[in-house]
This record gives C-alpha cells, structure tokens and sequence, in this order.
C-alpha cells in the first residue's frame, strides 16, 4: 500500500510537534529561584495570550472577515474546550515537581493522546469505527493506556528502589493522579480543533486551501484556556508572597520562559498543520 506525500509530511510534522511539545517544560528544572507560579504565569501569557493572535494574523489573510462569518455558538463550544483544557494544563503542570518532568509526561500526554483520538473518532466518525482504520486506531489507544500504566507502575517501583519515604509516595501519588487527570482534561485542545470546522471551512473561503488555517482555531481556544492558568497562578502568588520574585530575576529566566513558549506553541503550530495535512482523520 502506497502512503500519498500528504500522509506523510502530516506525521512528519506530528513527530516534530511531539517532540517540541515534550521538550517545553525542561528549562523549569533550571529556574531554582522562581516558584511553580512564577514559571507558568510567564508561560501561560506569552504562549496563551500573546503568541497566537499575533501569529494568526501574520499567517491568515483576512482574519476580522473569518471571524464574522463564524457563528457565536462555535466560538463558545471553543471556548469551553479551551477552559476544560486550561484546567487540565494547569493540573498537569503541578504534577512536574511531585514525580518529575519525564514521568509527568510521559502520563499526561499517553492520557491525552489516548482521550484526543477516541473521542474525536467515536464523535464525529463513528461509522469508521469498526473498520480496519478504526480497530488500528483502537489498538493504538490500548497501548496508550498500558503504557500510561507502565509509567506509574515504574515511578513506584523507582521510589521503592531509593528508599523513599512514605509522604513522599503519598506526594507521587497525588502526582501521578495530577498528570493523568490533567492529561486527559488536555485532549480537550484536540476536541477543540476536530469541533472548529467552521473556522477552518471560514479561513478556506476568505483566503483558500491552507495548511495554516488551525492557526485560526487557535486563537479563541487558547485565550480562554489561559483564564484557569492565570487565574491560579495568581492566587498562588498571593498566598505564596511569590510576585515579588519578578523583580530582580535574572534576565536568562525570562528567556527561558520565552523558550518554553515558543517550543510549546511551534508544537501546536506543527501539529495543526499535520492534522490537516493527514485528511478527514486527522484530528483522530
């Protein structure tokens, strides 16, 4: 069986995205004087809120005239899935410092993975289901979850090893319960691209076929998933006294933190891309 070109520059560009996107979150292990909050509210405003809109509009022409001709009821249901997977980030990301940057991971995104592809498929292609698409898809699903089990399994099993007191394990559980929650609240930004057809179909009649359309969908999934983070991390500020860590951070921080930005988002950008790229299924 021949692959078209098509179907494989769009994994191409999900592997790359894949690969960025697990990436994003390492330059947090060397920011010691900043606090979780600090991190993430730099992260989620510059990646959330700035970096869309501004890269929406350097990639599509006519993007007010898009918008006008999307309806309301498309932007709220965006908009939702944007918040559900606000909240899921947010839960992730608490789960890096409990069981580290690898485990959290590997967890939260095999959940995600797993989530985003199953409910696009039964939602909106249910009739592929029990085809031999849709049983591969299934059997790619199955070995997202035991994989998902296998890296809790082995965080314990590695906590036994060291000694590793019993509140700590209480700390990793808790953790491990973090990142699978948070995981799987994140497939919500698939949900949210599969379920922003009319956007796509908008972008195609102002500007025509275009790779780039997602870039569109983006922009209100995004920003109202930035609410929960922001939100969160400002009260952990407050109660933590941690806003007054800005002030004298050291420039490379705020690199950093533009880093972890740009890798994050150029994921989306990529995984956009190869989504469209891959067809009918590809959001699945």
């Amino acid at each position: 069986m021949s692959i078209s070109p098509g179907l494989a520059a769009g994994f191409g560009f999900i592997l790359l995205a894949a690969a960025m996107n697990g990436a994003f979150a390492l330059p947090m292990k060397i920011m010691p004087r900043w606090k979780w909050e600090n991190t993430w509210m730099v992260w989620t405003v510059s990646s959330l809120w700035v970096l869309p809109p501004l890269v929406a509009l350097a990639t599509i022409p006519g993007l007010t005239e898009t918008y006008r001709a999307t309806p309301v009821e498309a932007f709220l249901k965006m908009g939702v899935y944007g918040m559900l997977w606000g909240v899921g980030l947010a839960m992730l990301g608490l789960s890096y410092p409990l069981i580290g940057v690898a485990v959290a991971f590997a967890v939260g995104l095999g959940s995600a993975a797993a989530v985003g592809s199953l409910l696009p498929l039964l939602g909106k292609h249910a009739q592929q289901v029990f085809t031999p698409t849709g049983e591969l898809i299934l059997l790619g699903v199955i070995i997202m979850l035991v994989g998902v089990a296998v890296c809790g399994w082995a965080g314990r099993e590695r906590e036994r090893d060291q000694g590793i007191a019993t509140s700590s394990q209480g700390k990793s559980l808790r953790g491990f319960f973090l990142a699978f929650i948070g995981g799987t609240l994140t497939a919500a930004l698939n949900i949210a691209l599969a379920y922003g057809d009319q956007i796509l179909k908008a972008v195609r009649t102002q500007a025509g076929d275009t790779s780039l359309a997602a870039n569109a969908v983006w922009v209100p999934v995004l920003l109202a998933g930035g609410v929960p983070g922001v939100a969160y991390c400002a009260w952990l500020m407050h109660k933590n006294s941690s806003l007054r860590l800005y002030s004298g951070a050291p420039g490379t921080y705020w690199l950093l933190g533009l880093v972890m930005s740009v890798l994050w988002y150029g994921s989306v950008i990529l995984y956009g891309v190869g989504a469209i790229k891959i067809g009918e299924l590809g959001a699945v």
